[in-house]
């Protein structure tokens, strides 16, 4: 029986390991994240095949370096077409907390979240991974609210008709689309330039038809996509997250 939920474990040489079951992953995927590893496992990766793969990536994995720790002071703004979220020092805060409120800019219709903490929990190391989490629930209320819906326009706009659309959380899959035709977008697309969001976006229409990486594949997707999606691949992987 596969990893039910996610654990996290100590392995020698790396310390915490955080293993996240994944139902479409079709092989182990690991990342160095500030504070632990993570480890995504397939669904029916066994207890034997876990312990095999981290023997096997544990060498890389030490290898790499610790990825900075973001710090989001008071006034700290994050801005992304649609939306931006501000952190705020608010004594009416209790200590330890966070509170998220949103409005609606007047200006454009874009959605303003203010991210308010206490100045007491700004001052200590555990505001920056709240204010982080913070972030991402923004960012997750966004693309429900309206990734999802340009989405569906930019499908319905090609004539491609996926099964459904759900949002999916984490870096590590931006996007995937299922053998039964639903797509899920990441939470964090919604923190990119709208051209690199219809990259991710079009990649996954293009699935629909062709469930691998063909050069049919490539064509149909540089088709949806208007360009060549080599030119915009080495900005996605420079872009510089905020969390």
């Amino acid at each position: 029986m596969g990893l039910r939920a996610a654990t996290v474990i100590d392995y020698p040489g790396l310390g915490p390991v955080e293993l996240r079951p994944l139902a479409t992953a079709v092989r182990f995927t690991a990342r160095r994240r500030a504070d632990r590893y993570t480890l995504t496992v397939p669904a029916r990766a066994t207890a034997a095949d876990i312990t095999d793969a981290l023997r096997r990536m544990s060498p890389r994995l030490a290898a790499l370096p610790r990825p900075a720790i973001h710090t989001y002071p008071a006034g700290y703004t994050f801005s992304a077409p649609g939306w931006a979220a501000t952190v705020a020092a608010d004594p009416a805060v209790a200590a330890g907390k966070l509170r998220m409120r949103r409005a609606t800019s007047d200006t454009d219709g874009s959605l303003l979240y203010t991210i308010a903490v206490s100045p007491e929990t700004l001052a200590t190391p555990a505001a920056a991974p709240a204010i982080a989490k913070a972030l991402c629930a923004a960012a997750h209320a966004y693309t429900a609210a309206a990734l999802i819906p340009d989405a569906r326009a930019i499908a319905a706009g090609l004539g491609a008709r996926p099964s459904g659309w759900s949002v999916s959380r984490g870096a590590g899959r931006l996007g995937f689309c299922t053998a039964a035709g639903r797509i899920a977008l990441s939470e964090r697309v919604a923190m990119l330039p709208v051209e690199l969001r219809r990259y991710i976006i079009t990649h996954e229409l293009a699935h629909l038809t062709h469930f691998d990486h063909s050069p049919d594949f490539h064509t149909l997707w540089r088709r949806y996509l208007g360009c060549d999606p080599a030119g915009l691949r080495p900005i996605l992987r420079k872009f510089k997250w905020p969390v």
